[in-house]
């Protein structure tokens, strides 16, 4: 059995899409403005381009064991074995954080049995008047958890195409269902949008948001491919283009940057939840950020991996020890943050505020945070990595034997 790619800068990844969350929300509090800050403030108000990296990488990183699966001829792991993993990895950290809100921080505010059930089962966004009641930034952790319980039907159903299909068009099929998937995305989001307007609160479903999965998906089907020595003609422009990004990692990030400056400078709201009126607009807003979550996380999938200087940034030890503990940066920074302006910390120095307040709120979320890898997060995925039904046959397994 071939052994399992390495992707190493993807820990990198993961903390320079949790920086930008946590600069976003900082940025955007009103105390400190910066989002309304004039010529800098667009670029501060569009850094939740995180949250589209963060999906990208989910996208590639569940996706290609699927793949290579499907490539492979060999059976992907059971669905209820995914599901448990994912639950295992999102539950426990986002309960304790969801339960610190509610009963340390006060800021969540959850009334009746309907409310806590929702929300601690991060299903909360799929009430139609659902609004901004428990942990802020968890809306897309709810997204996320959507996108894990549908990952395995897509596949299962990709799986079964791709077995009618045969080997010579494997990648043809792989390709083509996430290219469906990424225009089913958008045009979900443009139905919603002409439908209810731009503040539907449908658009932050999966179903208006499965194009940034799809983007990371279709990066884990040519990865794959490549790994098995699939190619098809349809796909081979597409194909070369990726990796010779990512044998030239600078070209694609500076497409990324191109993408991040073009969305900043397109007529978008800096008002932080506002959203501008134009539908074309938003529009273009959605596809722009998956292109800069596309270019950013490229060269981590393709190309040489230990070659360049921002492959080395992502490889640091700094940059991979506040990846690995980035969840638990996403789920606390944002109540540290409240907390630390409330206590006003930052008062008297208002040209500083920004950078204090930042560096109050990321030294207390590491802390907090390494605490949660460590006494939580950790433990829990090595004591629960094997499903309950798995662990309970093996005694019957063993005591079978001769």
């Amino acid at each position: 059995m071939a052994a399992r790619p390495r992707f190493p800068c993807f820990d990198g990844l993961r903390a320079v899409a949790a920086m930008t969350i946590v600069v976003f929300h900082i940025a955007s509090l009103f105390t400190v403005n910066l989002n309304q800050a004039r010529y800098i403030g667009p670029y501060f108000t569009r850094l939740d381009v995180g949250v589209a990296i963060f999906f990208v990488i989910s996208g590639f990183l569940l996706y290609r064991p699927f793949a290579a699966a499907h490539f492979g001829g060999s059976a992907p792991s059971r669905w209820r074995d995914f599901w448990w993993r994912r639950a295992v990895r999102i539950y426990p950290a986002y309960w304790i954080v969801l339960t610190a809100a509610i009963f340390l921080f006060r800021s969540a505010h959850l009334h009746g049995v309907g409310d806590y059930t929702r929300h601690y089962a991060l299903v909360q966004i799929y009430v139609p008047a659902y609004g901004l009641a428990g942990i802020v930034p968890t809306w897309s952790l709810a997204v996320e958890v959507s996108f894990y319980a549908a990952l395995p039907i897509y596949a299962g159903i990709v799986g079964v195409l791709v077995a009618r299909a045969g080997r010579s068009r494997a990648l043809l099929v792989e390709a083509g269902a996430a290219a469906f998937l990424y225009l089913f995305g958008l045009g979900v989001r443009v139905f919603l949008f002409y439908k209810d307007g731009v503040g539907s609160p449908s658009a932050q479903w999966l179903p208006a948001e499965c194009d940034l999965f799809a983007l990371g998906i279709g990066l884990a089907v040519f990865s794959a491919a490549a790994s098995a020595g699939l190619a098809a003609t349809a796909t081979n422009g597409v194909a070369r283009a990726l990796r010779w990004l990512g044998d030239n990692a600078y070209a694609s990030w500076l497409l990324a940057v191109g993408a991040f400056v073009l969305v900043c400078n397109i007529g978008l709201s800096t008002n932080f939840g506002v959203e501008t009126v134009d539908r074309k607009v938003e529009v273009a807003h959605q596809i722009l950020y998956g292109l800069v979550a596309l270019f950013v996380v490229l060269p981590a999938v393709f190309g040489p991996q230990d070659r360049g200087v921002g492959r080395r940034v992502l490889r640091s030890r700094v940059a991979t020890s506040i990846g690995v503990v980035s969840y638990g940066i996403f789920l606390w920074h944002f109540d540290w943050m409240n907390q630390l302006s409330d206590w006003k910390l930052d008062r008297g120095v208002h040209a500083l505020r920004f950078p204090i307040l930042f560096a109050l709120t990321l030294a207390f979320t590491l802390v907090v945070s390494s605490l949660s890898w460590f006494l939580v997060e950790q433990p829990i995925l090595r004591r629960a990595s094997r499903p309950p039904w798995r662990a309970a046959r093996a005694p019957a397994a063993e005591g079978a034997r001769p």
